[in-house]
């Protein structure tokens, strides 16, 4: 028998020799070398359990070494592929331009307001009060601010909203090369570019044209055209630290610093003493003249309202196809929202012709304001109040060819909700061939949704007379209790002019972003809510000749210029609360509404009635509107202007 024995036991982690004796001897274990040399000596040789898996400190500091090597190569590569700009071959951004359909424009945004500072004018004060609140290692830094940077990562990677840590350099560099986006690899891009610039050029160049770039708010970009939007002055004769600081405080967040409201004045006069408190504690200013410092007088936003030479309100014709930018938005990611619309570099083209939106404003203006005596004590109350809302609407595609807004900002054409009355009768004579696709509610409601004439109530059920589960069985909704628009109103009216087929609205024909075109109108078939035959006699029927005196008023009303089918329906809710008229020409719909609101002593909306409008009797108030359609038709005539 063999007395004693020795065997290589090979253990994930070790290899020991054991040496025995036959049974019943004692058993020694030891460490011993491996038979073979290994590159890393990872799990560890020599060590058991846990310590086998603890690196030596020659295996960390090579693995960091290697860590530090490869980054550094990896950035070297970087700094060596990202291209070199030519600060003296910027090309700024260029203004978002509305047009009308046929391609003339009538709207800029963004970009517009922007004057270039010749190199070493900026003033000296303002240029400290950015580059102490911004950036106060501006003057020696290589573009970069490491801590910044840390502060941003940091609060990325622990889930916050993205943060900028940016430079002075950084922040020219995404103004000018850049786009606005929120992502790491922007960042990085950013970063690069910046240090390659601070090498290449002197800071005093960097600073020219970060305030050739920067923007202010209020459609401002570079200092020149803050200093003149803000303080009605040149930039060069700015020598006041209090507006200095004011530019300098509104770099932060320009859209919201910007506005008027006691909120944003706040938070911006905040800002303001930041900035000054910041040029104390850089040396830029001194403790004393800090103290004498005072808040400086700014200028008024200016009026939010462009009017073109016939009095079309432009601003607001941008404002609708903004709002159906953002439709557009929420659908396809690809079209630009209109804050993005508002930052430059589009080209929107509408469905308005110059035509439809002229013919809107001179038949309020001759069919109701002229007429009105807004001076005379016993009119005042009631004609200085009245608003007006117009819609034409191209039933054959949906399009909005031309509206009438108001006099303020707020669009009385497509925002306004005011109940429509017997407007709504024509639908509750057609609801009498439907039915309702939905069990709780009636033939009329189930119509209604299938012409876009629930929308807004759903979207807004706030506005509603009564709960919305109420308001769709309601026998009432045949005489107009449900508030609706002027713009809906008349494309729901395109069913009887166009063969009993409903288009939805489309206020843009295309889209293009910095060149390239991301979306275009594609024209459908349209819904069928009636068949052809029935839409047209229906139409026939509960349509009314214009020259009807059943229109009221006929004083104010005559036959519009045209050879083809001319109808139309007036409508008139609560006494006289507000007075409508509807009707198409060939193919043209247009629908306009009238109502007066005022505010009472609690601050709460109220409708007042039309009755004595311009002198004419409460039961007559219909006439009204028809005037203004008349007029507005007879201008549009029966196609697209």
């Amino acid at each position: 028998m063999i007395r004693d024995w020795s065997v290589v036991l090979r253990i994930p982690w070790k290899t020991v020799t054991a040496v025995g004796e036959a049974a019943g001897g004692e058993t020694e274990a030891r460490p011993g070398k491996p038979g073979y040399r290994r590159f890393v000596d990872y799990p560890r040789f020599g060590r058991r359990g846990w310590r086998a898996l603890v690196p030596s400190w020659r295996l960390v500091t090579g693995l960091l070494a290697a860590c530090f090597l490869a980054l550094v190569t990896l950035v070297l590569v970087i700094y060596a592929l990202v291209k070199m700009p030519d600060l003296n071959d910027l090309a700024l951004p260029t203004a978002t331009v509305y047009e009308y359909s046929d391609g003339t424009p009538f709207y800029a945004a963004g970009l517009v307001d922007r004057v270039i500072i010749p190199p070493g004018q900026i003033p000296a004060v303002v240029a400290h009060a950015v580059v102490a609140i911004e950036n106060p290692t501006f003057y020696t830094d290589e573009g970069v601010a490491p801590r910044g940077i840390i502060r941003a990562l940091v609060n990325d990677v622990e889930g916050g909203a993205l943060q900028g840590g940016s430079t002075i350099t950084q922040q020219f560099v995404k103004n000018a090369y850049l786009t606005q986006a929120q992502t790491f690899g922007r960042k990085f891009s950013e970063m690069f570019l910046a240090v390659k610039i601070t090498q290449s050029y002197s800071k005093t160049q960097i600073l020219d044209d970060y305030f050739n770039t920067v923007y202010f708010g209020r459609g401002s970009y570079g200092l020149q055209a803050a200093a003149e939007t803000y303080f009605g002055v040149p930039a060069a004769t700015i020598t006041s630290p209090g507006q200095a600081a004011y530019l300098a405080a509104l770099v932060n967040e320009p859209t919201v610093l910007s506005q008027a409201d006691p909120a944003s004045q706040a938070l911006l006069r905040g800002r303001w003493n930041l900035v000054l408190n910041d040029m104390v504690k850089y040396g830029y200013l001194t403790a004393r003249l800090r103290a004498a410092v005072r808040w400086p007088a700014a200028l008024p936003p200016g009026g939010a309202i462009t009017l073109d030479e016939n009095g079309v309100d432009e601003s607001a014709m941008a404002q609708v196809a903004d709002d159906y930018l953002d439709q557009l938005h929420a659908a396809d990611p690809q079209v630009p929202d209109s804050a993005t619309a508002e930052a430059g570099g589009d080209v929107i083209v509408t469905t308005f012709t110059r035509a439809a939106m002229t013919a809107a404003v001179r038949a309020v203006r001759d069919q109701l304001y002229d007429r009105l005596r807004p001076g005379d004590r016993g009119q005042a109350a009631v004609d200085r109040g009245v608003q007006v809302g117009l819609a034409t609407v191209n039933a054959s595609n949906g399009e909005v060819l031309g509206f009438y807004p108001g006099r303020s900002d707020f669009d009385n054409a497509t925002q306004a909700q005011i109940e429509p009355g017997s407007q709504m009768g024509a639908f509750a004579q057609v609801a009498l061939f439907t039915r309702s696709p939905q069990r709780d509610a009636s033939p009329l409601w189930g119509l209604m949704g299938k012409i876009g004439l629930t929308r807004n109530l759903i979207a807004d059920p706030a506005e509603l007379p009564e709960p919305l589960r109420k308001l769709k069985k309601d026998p009432e909704l045949a005489l107009g209790i449900a508030p609706e628009s002027p713009v809906r109103m008349a494309d729901a009216y395109s069913i009887f002019t166009d063969g009993g087929v409903y288009h939805d609205l489309d206020i843009l024909r295309s889209v293009t972003v910095n060149g390239r075109p991301v979306w275009s109108y594609a024209p459908t078939a349209g819904t069928t809510v009636l068949p052809k035959g029935l839409a047209g006699v229906l139409g026939k029927v509960v349509a009314i000749k214009l020259g009807a005196a059943d229109a009221g008023g006929a004083a104010f009303v005559s036959p519009a210029a045209s050879p083809v089918a001319t109808s139309g329906v007036p409508g008139i809710i609560g006494g006289d609360e507000s007075a409508w008229f509807t009707g198409f020409v060939g193919p043209i719909v247009t629908a306009v509404g009238l109502w007066d609101q005022t505010v009472n002593a609690r601050h709460v909306v109220v409708q007042r009635a039309l009755g004595g409008l311009g002198g004419v009797a409460a039961d007559q108030t219909d006439a009204w509107p028809a005037a203004i359609w008349d007029a507005d038709m007879t201008a549009v005539g029966p196609g697209p202007g």
